[in-house]
């Protein structure tokens, strides 16, 4: 043991980068990012953003919220179980193609002015955030390091 110690005491902090540099390049993180990116061209290119935005308007205003602490620590506002009464111009989004009928919708704001529509599990969430007209800028800046724009008001989700 203080052979290898000896042998690889002082390049041990170069061998650990390396070995770090090789799980990041090959790792789930870059299919990830290329599955994304697709999903996201695909909708953009499939679906008007305004007319998510205007089937979504009505639940602006839905009062059956739950709290619901998500895995990482922090919380969503989530409105009930209301997936199978999402539009068709939600759940047919490609970003949603993984499980279109485990959508879960809450509001990030407490006016209710943003809302945010997320699948997935615990190795990421992803979906989209859509503001009421006008409301954009209440969007947290913790959320909006995470977003791509759509179109104003209308945004991706990557919560990887």
């Amino acid at each position: 043991m203080r052979r290898l110690c000896k042998m690889f005491g002082q390049r041990l902090p170069s061998i650990a980068c390396l070995v770090a540099l090789v799980i990041s390049s090959f790792g789930c993180g870059s299919e990830w990012r290329k599955k994304f990116d697709k999903m996201v061209q695909d909708t953009k290119q499939q679906h008007k953003a305004a007319d998510v935005q205007a089937a979504l308007a009505p639940l602006f205003s839905y009062e059956r919220i739950v709290t619901n602490h998500l895995p990482d620590g922090s919380s969503i506002a989530v409105i009930g179980d209301i997936t199978n009464e999402l539009p068709k111009e939600v759940t047919s989004l490609p970003i949603f193609a993984d499980d279109p009928e485990g959508i879960t919708v809450g509001h990030l704001t407490t006016n209710k002015s943003v809302l945010i529509l997320l699948i997935g599990s615990g190795f990421g969430h992803w979906g989209i955030v859509v503001a009421r007209p006008g409301h954009e800028s209440e969007i947290s800046p913790w959320h909006r390091k995470r977003l791509t724009a759509w179109e104003k008001g209308v945004y991706f989700y990557d919560g990887e």
